[in-house]
């Protein structure tokens, strides 16, 4: 054969080899830009933030021969021709939508202005009226406020601090100005059955051993009582605890059951009643000592 022949076969191997190599790297050069566009969202579901997607798609494929094209294949062409096309509808969608939004902040702003002009004008005119008008309402939604329950002594105080601060033709203004000097009348009321309630105290207090761990409790009625809360100071303790509470301010007596024999024990009582719907406790009466038989 020789040597000369040898050298051709051994320089045609070669050849083939660097064919081969270079048809492995052409193919994945095509395979990498078909799985780019493959991996492009749906069509419906293209947003304008995916153009540099597409974009990048469109660059990798453009840098393909003929060949590495036919690898990528028609659908995926299809498929980023489809993408560019919804890429620029949406811009042009976008840029309709922001001429439109300029428009009308254009025609909004003239319009503001024109308003703001015309106010100008006229505001000479109405400046004092307008400013009575908007301190009296300001007012009149603070006594609108009011309860009247005797209850709202800081709104009620707030409410009158306000109308004593305006002008007398402000004060012209007020259209429910009794129904502030009410609720005045109503907290002044309540605050005086406040003080009454504090002060009611349980007369005749008197606590008895009975049989059976019992004690007999009797007082005299109080005048004004909704009803009488009894407490007990158990032993070792230092605090009193809730024993009996009697809702009905005619009840003067009960027997409190249920206590351990051969311990001491104390109680105290006072009556209570209601003003504007809140419990009040008047004086506490306490007992002597006494040991449970």
């Amino acid at each position: 054969v020789g040597d000369e022949a040898k050298s051709k076969l051994e320089t045609a191997e070669k050849k083939i080899a660097e064919l081969k190599k270079a048809k492995e790297e052409s193919d994945k050069k095509a395979k990498a830009v078909k799985k780019q566009i493959e991996e492009l969202p749906a069509v419906d579901d293209l947003k304008l933030d995916d153009e540099n997607k597409v974009t990048e798609a469109r660059a990798a494929y453009d840098a393909l021969n003929d060949e590495q094209k036919a690898i990528v294949g028609d659908e995926a062409k299809s498929k980023l021709e489809t993408a560019e096309k919804k890429i620029a509808e949406l811009k042009k969608a976008k840029e309709e939508a922001d001429k439109k939004a300029k428009e009308e902040k254009e025609a909004a702003d003239k319009k503001a202005k024109e308003a703001k002009e015309a106010a100008e004008k006229k505001a000479k005119e109405e400046q004092k009226a307008k400013a009575d008008k908007a301190a009296a309402e300001a007012v009149e939604k603070l006594i609108a406020a009011l309860k009247g329950d005797g209850k709202d002594k800081k709104d009620v105080e707030a409410a009158r601090k306000a109308y004593d601060a305006l002008t007398k033709d402000q004060q012209k203004l007020i259209k429910d100005y009794n129904k502030l000097t009410k609720a005045e009348e109503k907290v002044n009321e309540s605050e005086k059955l406040f003080s009454s309630a504090k002060n009611l105290k349980v007369k005749g207090f008197k606590v008895k051993r009975a049989k059976g761990r019992k004690f007999k409790f009797t007082w005299k009625k109080t005048k004004g009582a909704a009803g009488y809360v009894v407490m007990v100071k158990k032993p070792g303790s230092k605090k009193y605890t809730a024993f009996k509470t009697l809702p009905k301010g005619k009840k003067v007596k009960f027997t409190g059951k249920k206590l351990k024999k051969g311990k001491k024990y104390t109680f105290r009582i006072c009556a209570y009643s209601k003003v504007a719907g809140e419990k009040v406790l008047g004086v506490w009466k306490k007992s002597k000592k006494l040991i449970c038989r």
